[in-house]
């Protein structure tokens, strides 16, 4: 793992993997067409940490249509813990992937405060599309876009319940494509 501390910072390290992904094209992976002929590049953004306790949660919005119709909450990942939850707009559980099998009846986390404008946000961005995961951060008060995911896990996600896949599956409509 990169070090957080600019004086450790291990640039060697950091140009060997920039090397290795500039060298590879990520279709040959997955099959996914949209990355077939893109030129690799690398972006750098300003390293981002929350004032609240040092990490902060991503929030990857699930969108049909231009509707967001769940977010997936991923809390844990600087510890290497990473959880995976779901939530609809009504912040209710939903139990849509193993994970979600084993948490309690009646289970649920702190509503975030700014949870119906990253809502708002998503289905924004998603409004031309039939199907987009949307990823937003929210550290230190402010909402941050990550990025429109059009092929999350490349379709592959094994973490997902088959009914979550029918359920899904059900709200895509193709007609305006």
């Amino acid at each position: 793992m990169m070090s957080e501390d600019k004086k450790t910072f291990d640039i060697k390290q950091a140009e060997m993997k920039i090397n290795q992904h500039l060298s590879q094209n990520y279709y040959y992976y997955w099959r996914e067409w949209p990355y077939k002929n893109v030129a690799p590049k690398i972006m750098i953004e300003e390293y981002m940490t929350d004032f609240r306790d040092g990490e902060f949660d991503d929030y990857k919005f699930m969108c049909f249509s231009g509707v967001a119709d769940n977010v997936m909450v991923c809390t844990g990942r600087r510890e290497g813990n990473t959880k995976f939850r779901f939530f609809d707009k009504d912040w209710n559980f939903k139990r849509y992937n193993i994970s979600g099998l084993n948490e309690p009846e009646g289970y649920t986390m702190d509503k975030p405060e700014c949870i119906d404008r990253m809502f708002e946000i998503a289905e924004s961005l998603a409004q031309d599309f039939p199907c987009v995961r949307v990823d937003l951060y929210y550290a230190n008060h402010k909402i941050y876009f990550g990025e429109l995911t059009f092929f999350p896990q490349a379709g592959y996600d094994s973490q997902l319940l088959d009914s979550t896949d029918e359920i899904w599956g059900d709200k895509i409509v193709l007609r305006k494509v």
